[in-house]
């Protein structure tokens, strides 16, 4: 009997101890699932409290910013942010070309072609920041009295942006062609000044050149080449972020903005305007490369007659 009680209360007791256990568990995972839930709330009221900041800006100036299509405020955020992105390459590129003309004027290893190799990029980043800024411009005077509450308005705005989003593959293709062939170009008269000045060295149009230290060969073949890879990221990009873009507007509006017939038009006037635009730029670009090699050409032969 004493066996047997013994037996009893030592069961009793691990029960005890069992219970006692998992009950301290489940506490501890209450704790833990209170603790979690209590962040994640303070999480979202931080992000509503956010967006409710950004939305009283805004309210303030239009109240009916809560009635705004999300494609209407990611196009006005996105041109705010592209015109500040370009406005940074702006400064930095113009940093480039002033170090360029220090360099060239207190240096005689960069020469003056150097400089005119970058005067098509400098010019492009100028004109990209001019249009990101007087689209953003234009879409932050349009929020301030734009109401979307009573009806899906189409206005001056949307209207435009759609038309050049549903042509904008044609010219996104054709700048992208435009800027191969510059870069390619630019590759092409870089070798055969190259080969014009150091004919012995011909092969290190990539690297320095050891006679005067030149760097100037170098540093346009590693640009152009960069250059063509960094055109053919963009265009990738650009062509899948354009159908996106004016994907959003037709889902909001649930019927075409621009009819069949005008959208035949707007894409043939667009092709012919490209066609003329690239072949104006690329003619323009082979006569300046021709003169150039002309100039070398006969640098190089007054140079010899000296010598002779």
């Amino acid at each position: 009997m004493e066996e047997f009680a013994t037996k009893v209360f030592t069961l009793d007791n691990n029960d005890n101890d069992v219970i006692l256990s998992f009950g301290s568990q489940i506490n501890k995972t209450n704790s833990l699932n209170s603790v979690q839930v209590q962040l994640n709330s303070a999480t979202e009221t931080f992000h509503q409290e956010q967006n409710t900041k950004k939305s009283k800006k805004v309210s303030a100036i239009n109240q009916y910013y809560a009635y705004f299509p999300d494609f209407y405020k990611k196009e006005l955020n996105n041109s705010f942010i592209m015109s500040v992105v370009w406005g940074i390459l702006l400064t930095v590129a113009t940093a480039i070309c002033s170090w360029f003309v220090a360099e060239i004027v207190m240096s005689p290893v960069l020469n003056n072609w150097t400089l005119l190799s970058l005067i098509p990029v400098y010019g492009l980043i100028i004109s990209l920041f001019v249009v990101y800024l007087v689209k953003y411009l234009n879409f932050k005077n349009e929020a301030k009295t734009i109401n979307f509450k009573d009806e899906k308005v189409v206005s001056t705005n949307v209207l435009k942006l759609y038309k050049s989003l549903r042509v904008g593959y044609i010219n996104v293709n054709w700048m992208s062609l435009l800027s191969y062939t510059l870069f390619l170009l630019t590759l092409l008269v870089n070798c055969i000044v190259c080969y014009s000045m150091y004919p012995t060295h011909f092969g290190d149009v990539y690297t320095p050149i050891h006679e005067n230290n030149n760097w100037a060969f170098a540093i346009v073949f590693w640009i152009s080449v960069s250059s063509v890879l960094i055109t053919f990221i963009i265009q990738a990009c650009a062509l899948v972020g354009n159908y996106v873009r004016y994907s959003r507007i037709e889902n909001f509006y649930n019927f075409s903005l621009v009819a069949n017939e005008e959208m035949v038009l707007l894409k043939k006037k667009t092709n012919r305007r490209d066609v003329v635009i690239y072949l104006g730029i690329t003619c323009t670009l082979l006569l300046i490369c021709w003169l150039i090699v002309k100039l070398f050409k006969r640098k190089k032969q007054t140079k010899v007659v000296v010598n002779a």
